[in-house]
């Protein structure tokens, strides 16, 4: 995970007031992130409430709540707890770069973690790919929007042609208290489990030398061939 800045240090004005840092390293896509929709690829900015979007579960679903975010207001004096990830094309099956805040969780699959889980699945916290097949953290050099995507529950979205992402239930948005409301438990429908930042390490392990068995099979068969 990141590690903790201490505000005294950020240089970032707008990080001496309010919540403006938490706010920049908030879950979400960052505008020009594409999302999937029934036969096309959007920019997630172009999104309005209602709209149909492909979700790896459950086919096309609405967009019950859109919140935008202004992020980044002052690019150059990011502290790393805030700052977003670079993914190369190709990192995360997406076929297109991305940028990628570290809260947003992404869902990635591998053979020895069905082996041992059940589930080929795993969702993994963005900080958590740090340093996966070129994934690494960049200082934002221009101010940006957030754009939150809420469903009526919780669903895997296929982002920058080929990822999956996890977006929230519009339950989160309201912000209500699970504790005291049985309407508002989790209504997470994907079962995947969730990784800590151990787990994060663990998989992405098994996954890396998965990676290198694929390579090493593919040489063989070509060279064979």
């Amino acid at each position: 995970m990141f590690g903790t800045h201490s505000m005294s240090h950020i240089k970032c004005e707008f990080a001496q007031v309010g919540m403006a840092c938490a706010r920049c390293g908030e879950d979400g896509f960052v505008e020009g992130t594409t999302v999937r929709m029934e036969s096309d690829w959007r920019n997630v900015a172009w999104l309005v409430e209602g709209d149909m979007v492909f979700t790896f579960e459950n086919g096309l679903q609405p967009v019950r709540q859109i919140t935008v975010i202004d992020i980044w207001k002052q690019p150059g004096t990011c502290p790393s707890s805030v700052c977003p990830l670079f993914v190369p094309s190709g990192a995360l099956g997406n076929e297109e770069d991305l940028v990628l805040q570290g809260e947003t969780m992404v869902a990635l699959a591998s053979k020895a973690f069905e082996k041992q889980n059940g589930s080929r699945f795993a969702l993994l916290q963005g900080a958590d790919l740090i340093g996966f097949i070129g994934i690494e953290l960049f200082q934002p050099d221009v101010p940006a929007k957030l754009y939150q995507l809420h469903f009526d529950q919780e669903e895997l979205v296929p982002v920058a042609n080929g990822a999956i992402a996890c977006c929230p239930s519009i339950l989160s948005a309201l912000s209500l208290d699970a504790s005291g409301d049985r309407e508002s438990i989790e209504a997470t429908t994907t079962g995947i489990p969730k990784l800590d930042h151990m787990q994060a390490k663990a998989f992405l392990a098994h996954l890396e030398q998965e990676l290198v068995e694929t390579l090493n099979a593919r040489a063989e068969t070509k060279s064979a061939s």
